[in-house]
C-alpha cells in the first residue's frame, strides 16, 4: 500500500486510448495500488448497456495487473428524454434489475473489482436521473436494490 498501515490507497484513472497509454509510459503503475474506471454501459445496445462496461473493467485488471476501483458506476431514470452520453434513460425498475446485476456481478469478481460506487445518490439537472432518489426524496426501487447488498461480503 502507498501509505503503508494507513488503510489509504493511492488510485491511478485507468481510462482508455491515449489517457491509459500515457498512465502506462510514465510508470504511474508503480506508484499507485489500484486503477479506477467508470464503466457506463454506453447507448449503443440496450442489453448490454444494462450489464455496465464489465469488460471495461476486466481489461484495466489484466492490462494494469491491479485492482479495479469502480468509482463512478450507474444508470438515469428520466426516460422522458433522451439518452446521457454514457447511458440510455431506464425504468426505475429496470434501473433497480441493473443494480441487483451489477451488484451480484461485483461480488462474483472480488479478485478483480476492490469496491464499486453506484453514481448517485439523488436526481439532478433535467436529465441526469442517476438517483436512488428523487430530485423530492422519494425512493426509487434502486434503493432497496443497493440495500440488498449492503453489508454482506
Amino acid at each position: 500500500e502507498a501509505f503503508e498501515g494507513t488503510g489509504c490507497k493511492v488510485l491511478a484513472e485507468y481510462d482508455e486510448g491515449a489517457w491509459r497509454a500515457g498512465v502506462k509510459a510514465a510508470g504511474v503503475l508503480n506508484y499507485c495500488d489500484e486503477v479506477m474506471v467508470h464503466p457506463y454501459g454506453g447507448n449503443r445496445d440496450r442489453a448490454v448497456s444494462a450489464q455496465g462496461n464489465r469488460a471495461k473493467v476486466l481489461d484495466a485488471h489484466r492490462d494494469s495487473g491491479k485492482m479495479v476501483a469502480v468509482t463512478e458506476v450507474g444508470w438515469p431514470t428520466a426516460t422522458h428524454a433522451a439518452s446521457t452520453a454514457d447511458s440510455f434513460q431506464w425504468t426505475e425498475g429496470e434501473q433497480a434489475a441493473n443494480i441487483r446485476s451489477w451488484c451480484r456481478w461485483v461480488r462474483e469478481n472480488p479478485t478483480v473489482v476492490s469496491l464499486s460506487v453506484l453514481f448517485c445518490c439523488y436526481d439532478y439537472d433535467s436529465s441526469m436521473w442517476y438517483g436512488i432518489r428523487s430530485q423530492t426524496d422519494r425512493v426509487k426501487p434502486g434503493q432497496a436494490a443497493l440495500a440488498e447488498f449492503a453489508g454482506s461480503p
